[in-house]
């Protein structure tokens, strides 16, 4: 059941934003807490593109065997 508690989930998502504050080009979205609960876990939107994109990827200039 702890792996339901999205306290539990907040909580690791907030530590991992926090241990790579500094990598450079790697940036995740903020846990809300205000708004984030047991059942209910609140980010930051995150503006991206998915990997799975690759015409997108291209496009915006990265490098896919750079990235992986």
């Amino acid at each position: 059941m702890g792996e339901l508690d999205l306290r539990l989930e907040s909580s690791a998502a907030s530590e991992f934003a926090a241990n790579t504050e500094s990598d450079k080009g790697f940036q995740l979205p903020r846990i809300n807490w205000n708004l984030s609960g047991k059942n209910v876990m609140t980010m930051d939107w995150a503006e991206g593109i998915s990997a799975g994109d690759n015409a997108a990827l291209d496009a915006a200039g990265h490098d896919r065997r750079k990235i992986g």
